[in-house]
């Protein structure tokens, strides 16, 4: 609590990190002044994921750049809570408070999280799909379980995707566990296939319903979902 409440106090230093004054808050000034997605043709990063800079946005409307340092220090919080609530019923709750610490003490972690970068935002979401994964997956074996922490999970694989590109990686390796339980129950027992296949269905279109605005914005813009 104390690191993250150190890293609270460091968010009210105003901007000065290269990606927040050159693309995060800029990006976040020209959709809050044009009240729409405004393409600019000088800075490649407009066709980047926006997810982050939608939270940045809303801050510079309200009128305050702080608060979009807070939305990032948020995202550290939420998943250092996410960690701490589901590990701890997993492991000792010693092992659970030292991961904790080990993630809130990360030297990237402590660099990003009082300024506006979205780098947070998307440990927030994929912690939150993985752990959402892992919880479903302990009772998944059970013929027609429960989807409603698979459910969550696909939807903050999503939302990473939707904040940076490279969180594409997580619903991929989900994609393929689950995909793999399907392959290996197809030659087996066809309710429990049936079962399988269902849950990969949830997952890639949650995911995928999740993910693609700004992939389809891309696509409607230049051409290229995962332009550049």
């Amino acid at each position: 609590l104390s690191v993250l409440a150190l890293l609270f106090w460091l968010a009210w230093v105003p901007s000065h990190l290269y990606d927040s004054l050159v693309y995060h808050l800029p990006l976040a000034a020209g959709y809050a002044r044009t009240g729409s997605l405004a393409v600019r043709p000088d800075l490649l990063f407009t066709h980047f994921p926006q997810n982050g800079e939608m939270l940045f946005t809303l801050s510079l409307i309200l009128g305050s750049e702080t608060l979009a340092h807070l939305f990032s220090w948020l995202g550290t919080f939420l998943a250092v809570w996410w960690l701490f609530e589901m590990g701890k019923r997993e492991a000792p709750i010693v092992v659970v408070l030292i991961a904790c610490l080990m993630t809130a003490t990360h030297t990237a972690v402590m660099l990003l999280t009082p300024t506006a970068y979205v780098e947070t935002l998307v440990m927030l979401w994929v912690t939150a799909s993985v752990l959402s994964f892992v919880r479903w997956h302990v009772n998944a074996s059970e013929p027609e379980a429960p989807r409603g922490w698979l459910g969550l999970s696909a939807v903050f694989a999503g939302l990473g995707v939707g904040t940076k590109y490279y969180a594409g990686v997580t619903p991929f390796i989900l994609f393929l566990i689950l995909l793999g339980r399907w392959l290996a129950d197809l030659r087996g027992d066809p309710a429990a296939a049936l079962s399988r296949r269902r849950d990969l269905a949830l997952f890639t279109g949650l995911a995928a319903a999740a993910g693609a605005p700004w992939l389809l914005k891309n696509l409607w813009f230049v051409g290229n979902p995962v332009f550049p």
